[in-house]
C-alpha cells in the first residue's frame, strides 16, 4: 500500500490573521478548496501580522491549523 498526501477537497477553509504584538486570530475570510483541495485567495495586508490557515474539521478529521506566514508591510 502506497501512503501520500491528497488535498482534501470541497472543504471549508477560514483564512486567519493575527496582529504584530497581538495573541488573537481574527477570521477574515473563509475559502471553499477546490475539488482537489487547493486553495486561492488574494487579500490585501495594512499592517504587520502572521497569516495562517485554519480547517474546522469534519466527522472524521481532526482542525488542522497551518503553520503561519509573517508578512512585514512597507
Amino acid at each position: 500500500m502506497k501512503h501520500t498526501y491528497t488535498g482534501y477537497g470541497s472543504q471549508y477553509v477560514k483564512l486567519q490573521f493575527r496582529k504584530a504584538g497581538s495573541a488573537a486570530y481574527t477570521i477574515v475570510k473563509t475559502v471553499k478548496a477546490s475539488a482537489t483541495g487547493a486553495l486561492n485567495i488574494t487579500v490585501a495586508a495594512s499592517v504587520d501580522g502572521i497569516w495562517r490557515w485554519a480547517f474546522g474539521g469534519t466527522s472524521t478529521t481532526g482542525t488542522p491549523v497551518s503553520g503561519g506566514d509573517y508578512v512585514d508591510v512597507r
